[in-house]
């Protein structure tokens, strides 16, 4: 049987302690993998759960200033220390703000001018950005085998909300959010640069996360106090569970599994979970509101699985998969 766990070692870092499952590192990145994409998959639920009431700058700021407070309440509990270098603190500062911060405001302004599907459509190219800036900025080269399977998972997604992009009308608020949906990946591709450097210089994961996301709600909440957001709280088990969903599993959770992916197996690779949790999200829907399947979805679903085999299947066998292509 397989389990992940959280092991805080020497230095009570938080990472997957991935030596603690049987079989080979293909099947620990697997894991770590579905971890991911489950965990974020039921997070848009969650999120719904959450709009209406309370400005989304506020709920933002709500979500990971909590994240970051246990966070940094588990670093003096266990004796880790805290202390970061200016570099380190400037990278997080970068971290907390386009990740933890103006990614996911983004992504609820597009929301309000676009269907929820249609913006999940425009994230996901993700996949691409994320191979693009990888080449620009950290130098990596990208087998075809990885264009080829972002390829394939932009297209599923289409085709998973196609109802949504063939009712897209070219008015002035859908290309805006279009625009605010790409911007937020942009952001949040942006994001994983600095955490891959960040990662390079040897910061654990729950220290870089708890300063970045701390960092994060400090930015978000100063935006919404210029902007004239009010400060209030929803006292109803929706708002409250939501809540308490996305700071344990969507914030501390989640993109303590991610990055921990991106180091592990690089930004190209890991951005595909982008294509797979909303595909998640639609069995949530399915699920939990009832929402009709078509056999287009059922195709878009398909492509989006076939992309996952291949990004999750190691780089060897890339190669002779695509040595023909």
């Amino acid at each position: 049987m397989y389990v992940v766990t959280f092991a805080y070692g020497q230095a009570m870092r938080l990472e997957v302690n991935l030596q603690t499952i049987s079989g080979p590192t293909p099947m620990k990145n697997t894991l770590l993998y579905a971890a991911t994409v489950l965990v974020w998959g039921f997070s848009w639920y969650a999120i719904e759960l959450q709009v209406g009431v309370v400005p989304p700058e506020v709920s933002v700021a709500y979500r990971f200033g909590l994240a970051s407070l246990i966070q940094f309440g588990w670093c003096l509990a266990s004796g880790t220390s805290i202390k970061l270098g200016l570099r380190d603190h400037i990278n997080c500062v970068f971290l907390g703000a386009m990740i933890f911060g103006f990614n996911l405001l983004l992504i609820y302004y597009a929301t309000a001018e676009l269907p929820s599907g249609l913006v999940s459509v425009v994230f996901s190219l993700i996949t691409v950005i994320n191979i693009i800036n990888g080449r620009l900025f950290l130098g990596r080269t990208t087998s075809r085998g990885v264009w080829v399977t972002a390829g394939i998972g932009v297209v599923g997604i289409v085709l998973v909300f196609s109802e949504d992009v063939g009712a897209m009308n070219a008015s002035a608020g859908a290309v805006l959010g279009v625009g605010l949906a790409f911007a937020g990946a942009y952001l949040a591709s942006a994001g994983n640069i600095f955490a891959i450097k960040i990662q390079e210089r040897g910061l654990s994961v729950l220290v870089s996360n708890a300063w970045g996301m701390g960092y994060g709600a400090l930015i978000v909440a100063a935006f919404a106090a210029v902007k004239g957001a009010p400060f209030i709280f929803l006292w109803t088990p929706e708002y409250m569970g939501g809540l308490a969903y996305l700071v344990v599993f969507g914030s501390i959770a989640g993109f303590g599994f991610y990055i921990t992916l991106i180091r592990r197996i690089g930004p190209e690779r890991a951005g595909y979970t982008a294509v797979m949790f909303p595909a998640v999200a639609l069995v949530v829907s399915v699920w939990l509101e009832g929402l009709a399947l078509t056999p287009v979805m059922g195709i878009g679903a398909a492509l989006i699985l076939l992309g996952n085999i291949i990004i999750l299947a190691p780089a060897g066998t890339w190669r002779r998969i695509f040595a023909r292509v």
